[in-house]
């Protein structure tokens, strides 16, 4: 006996974010041309759970974060190695390094490694939408997030 099953494509729906190791930022920023967004965070820090909670689970910080960045949490406290920019360090030297105290901190870098910019505590989903347009649409570059006027 033969079965036929008929196969439908269906529509892949992003219920959450895809994050990333730091591994990722130099293989898929290479191949991809994509900025990176880094959510530097710790294990006591209640604001960066409620981002979770909150922001993370938006469907449209979702969509961008997926389609045009590659996202990467960060705990600030873990000794664990990276390698940034063919150097090895520890993530807690790394903030350091980059002059992070506090969480939460978003970190954008650019396919290159090098700092684009931050944003230091809470912020909400239409907050983080308009953050997330703003660097990936490269406004940036000739205005401030303040000046940036984002309409969906």
């Amino acid at each position: 006996m033969v079965f036929v099953f008929e196969v439908k494509a269906q529509e892949k729906k992003e219920t959450e974010i895809s994050w990333k190791s730091y591994a990722a930022v130099t293989e898929v920023s290479a191949m991809d041309q994509k900025k990176t967004m880094l959510f530097l965070e710790a294990d006591w820090c209640t604001v960066c759970k409620r981002m979770h909670r909150e922001v993370f689970t938006d469907k449209e910080v979702i969509a961008l974060l997926n389609t045009h960045f590659i996202p990467v949490r960060m705990d600030i406290e873990s000794d664990e190695m990276i390698k940034v920019k063919g150097y090895e360090v520890s993530k807690k030297e790394f903030s350091k390094r980059v002059g992070i105290y506090g969480t939460p901190t978003i970190l954008f870098l650019d396919e290159n490694e090098d700092i684009i910019g931050n944003f230091v505590g809470y912020s909400d989903e239409n907050e983080m939408i308009k953050l997330l347009n703003f660097i990936h649409s490269e406004a940036y570059l000739n205005k401030t997030l303040d000046d940036y006027s984002y309409k969906p």
